[in-house]
């Protein structure tokens, strides 16, 4: 089953490497890879639930000064 689990991760990491290949080779506009990145992963854990969120390094820093005060 660890095995499984594994490979489904390695299948759904594939698909997103690919789907990136693509928007960069065809996409109109030029597109920033790590900007490309850090939207999925928004979109991925902004679709978890209301409380869930990415965080890029700068907003994170961001946020720490804010809090942090």
């Amino acid at each position: 089953q660890k095995e499984e689990q594994v490979q489904k991760r390695l299948e759904a990491l594939d698909k997103l490497t690919k789907t990136l290949a693509i928007v960069e080779q065809y996409y109109v506009d030029d597109q920033n890879i790590s900007d490309l990145v850090d939207k999925s992963l928004s979109g991925l854990l902004s679709n978890l639930d209301a409380h869930s969120s990415f965080l890029n390094e700068k907003d994170f820093n961001d946020m720490k000064i804010q809090t942090n005060g």
